[in-house]
């Protein structure tokens, strides 16, 4: 999500190249979109005003009105498949103080895929997403008169805008070509019973069929594959590791895939070239982890220790947190596609009254706002997978929640 409050009411140097629609005015949709709205009414302030906030009217003149009520819905459909830019027009023209939140929903499932609280609007202020499918956008008011949206409109303009943060923004990427994203999660549950089988039934020595997976069909990244490189880690072409959009100057960009078993350390020490000992220390903690791994583990505790990916044994292999840190994250970019992702976490059990706790957070990626919260964690011996949706731009963080002195671990990530 990108604001804007730099455009007022010139909407069409920046904005609705494809199609608008004017509350109180003209409307022109483009083919691949549908748009109405429910439970609103039409107010005009000015039917025909000089005033730069007023919305420019093709043909001429320009128009402050808006759809208002104190909750309202605006409903977008598009049915081509693909990705489109949007941008909502917000006018406190009044200066009532109106503060008000919007919401994208799935209307098939309800998930809120992305929230703004806006406020100090009575400038003008243009939120701006990329949507695909059908969408509801919820406007709902929380001080002032009413909720108020004056226009929409449908990809860019003459004109391309850098981002500017206001109080509706939700930050964006410091690279001005970025596309706009929604980051949304929606959790779909913990998994306890497949344990270290995610390859499905059977032993495997070479790299499984997909349609035996049970997880990592589109691909994975376990934490030490002894050197097997791009054949143990298949990665799927629509998602990117690190962040969403990047350049030559990103701190510790590797460039795309995390091939190898230090991926993650060559983030801290950014050159894709530095493959050596794991280091103790390290000045990004953000990135940094330690990996740990060590073959085949005897009865009991086999099953729920990993299948290598390409050979027939299991792997307790896992990356934690250092001496001294107490979290780290991997970052992934999905675009505007969403798709299913785990995380995998095993605790040993032969740690005794040594027991792991730890916690597992979804971040937005531009602006580390928490989009799912696990909570503390603890007794997973058996080992267990949580699963999401993703869309966009997110961080998955651990943080080691013990405090008898063990550390926080996963032993995997799987792309379906």
């Amino acid at each position: 999500m990108k604001d804007d409050l730099a455009t007022q009411g010139n909407w069409s140097s920046a904005y609705g190249a494809d199609g608008y629609s004017l509350a109180g005015s003209a409307q022109h949709l483009p083919s691949y979109a549908s748009f109405s709205q429910s439970n609103s009414s039409v107010y005009t302030w000015a039917a025909n005003t000089s005033d730069a906030r007023a919305l420019s009217v093709p043909g001429g003149g320009a128009i402050a009105a808006t759809w208002y009520n104190s909750s309202f819905t605006l409903n977008i459909s598009f049915n081509d498949g693909n990705t489109h830019l949007v941008a909502l027009y917000a006018l406190d023209w009044d200066h009532a103080g109106r503060v008000e939140t919007i919401q994208i929903v799935d209307p098939s499932t309800n998930n809120v895929l992305n929230t703004q609280v806006l406020s100090n609007f009575s400038n003008g202020d243009y939120l701006i997403w990329s949507i695909a499918g059908q969408v509801q956008i919820n406007v709902t008011n929380s001080a002032g008169p009413n909720g108020v949206i004056s226009g929409v409109f449908f990809g860019s303009g003459g004109t391309s805008i850098a981002s500017s943060p206001g109080s509706g923004s939700s930050g964006s990427s410091s690279n001005q070509n970025c596309p706009a994203t929604i980051n949304a999660v929606s959790f779909s549950g913990i998994d306890t019973t497949t344990q270290g089988a995610w390859k499905g039934a059977g032993n495997f020595n070479a790299p499984p069929a997909s349609s035996s997976l049970v997880y990592g069909k589109d691909g994975d990244i376990l934490p030490d594959t002894e050197s097997c490189d791009q054949a143990c880690n298949p990665f799927p072409s629509y998602v990117s590791f690190g962040p969403q959009c990047v350049n030559s100057s990103t701190p510790g960009n590797i460039g795309s895939k995390p091939y190898g078993t230090h991926a993650y350390v060559e983030l801290v020490q950014g050159a894709s070239g530095v493959m050596g000992a794991e280091p103790q220390n390290a000045s990004n903690t953000d990135f940094f982890q330690c990996n740990y791994t060590f073959a085949n583990p005897a009865a009991p505790w086999a099953p729920m220790v990993a299948w290598r990916p390409t050979s027939d044994t299991r792997e307790i292999s896992n990356w934690y947190t250092c001496s001294g840190i107490t979290s780290y994250y991997l970052e992934f970019s999905f675009g505007n596609s969403t798709h299913n992702f785990e995380v995998y976490v095993v605790d040993d059990q032969n740690g005794g009254s040594l027991l792991r706790s730890e916690q597992l957070q979804v971040l937005d990626g531009n602006t580390d706002a928490v989009l799912y919260d696990s909570g503390p964690f603890t007794n997973f011996t058996g080992g267990v997978y949580y699963k999401w949706s993703i869309t966009g731009h997110v961080k998955v963080k651990l943080i080691n929640t013990a405090t008898n002195g063990t550390s926080a671990v996963i032993n995997g990530v799987f792309f379906n």
